[in-house]
C-alpha cells in the first residue's frame, strides 16, 4: 500500500502542479498578468465526497506453511463531508475552517486461512480542523487537518470453533495531508492521505479462535480522491 500511495502522491501532485502552471496566464483587458481568478472566493459553506484506499492497520497472522493464506485488506473506502472555511484578511491565500465527515468502507477486510476467517469492519465520524493555502497565490492548494474521531470497530472470527468477536468505541486523534486545485470558484479537488491514530494490530495465530483480547482500537489510514462543492 504504501508504494501505491507514493505514487498516487507524485502522479497527483505532476498533475496539479501543470494545470495550475496553465492557469498562470495574462488577462490582457485588465493590463496585467490574473494568476488566479478563483482565489479567495470559496469561503464559506462547503460539501465533498471522498473515495480511495484504507483499513485498518493488520499483522499477517502466524501460521504453518501447508495453511493456505488469502488476504483482502485496505479496501474501497469513501468519506463524505460538509464543512464551513474562513477567509484570513492578513494572508490572502490562507483560510481556516472546520469539518465533519464519516469514514466507511464497502468491503470488510479481511484475513483467512484455509477455513479459519478473521474480518475487520467499522466506522469513523470525525470533526477536523482545516487549514488551506493557495501556494504561490495559484490555484494549486496544501491541505492540513487534525481533530478527533468517533471510532466504531469489530473484529469477527469464524469458521474454526464457535465464532467470536470484539467490538469497541472510542474518540481517537485524527490527522490529514493532502494537496488539491482550485478548479473554479465552486469546484475543487483534493488528494488526502489520513490517519486515525490507535494501537497496534492485534496478533493473531492460526487456530486461536479467541478475539476478545482485541482490547483497543487499531490504527486507521486512508488515501483518497475528493471532490467538493463551495456554496459561498
Amino acid at each position: 500500500m504504501k508504494k501505491t500511495f507514493i505514487f498516487t502522491v507524485i502522479t497527483t501532485m505532476l498533475f496539479l502542479t501543470s494545470n495550475s502552471f496553465a492557469a498562470e496566464r495574462p488577462d490582457m483587458t485588465a493590463g496585467k498578468t490574473n494568476l488566479n481568478p478563483v482565489i479567495g472566493s470559496d469561503a464559506g459553506f462547503y460539501a465533498g465526497f471522498s473515495a480511495g484506499s484504507g483499513g485498518m492497520d493488520k499483522k499477517r497472522p502466524d501460521h504453518p506453511p501447508s495453511v493456505n493464506e488469502e488476504h483482502h485488506y485496505y479496501g474501497f473506502v469513501t468519506r463524505p463531508y460538509v464543512g464551513y472555511l474562513w477567509s484570513i484578511p492578513s494572508v490572502s491565500s490562507l483560510k481556516l475552517g472546520m469539518e465533519l465527515g464519516y469514514f466507511s468502507s464497502f468491503k470488510p477486510d479481511e484475513y483467512i486461512l484455509n477455513n479459519q476467517t478473521w474480518i475487520y469492519f467499522g466506522y469513523d465520524v470525525d470533526l477536523l480542523g482545516v487549514v488551506k493555502y493557495n501556494v504561490f497565490g495559484s490555484s494549486f492548494f496544501l491541505e492540513g487537518k487534525a481533530g478527533g474521531a468517533f471510532v466504531h470497530q469489530t473484529v469477527r472470527m469464524s469458521g474454526m470453533g464457535d465464532p467470536s468477536s470484539s467490538t469497541k468505541n472510542g474518540l481517537q486523534p485524527e490527522v490529514g495531508l493532502g494537496v488539491g486545485y482550485d478548479f473554479t470558484s465552486k469546484f475543487s479537488m483534493n488528494f488526502v492521505i489520513t490517519e486515525i491514530f490507535g494501537s497496534p494490530p492485534p496478533d493473531l495465530t492460526y487456530g486461536d479462535t479467541n478475539v476478545d483480547d482485541v482490547d483497543s482500537i487499531i490504527r486507521t489510514q486512508s488515501a483518497m480522491l475528493g471532490v467538493t462543492y463551495h456554496f459561498g
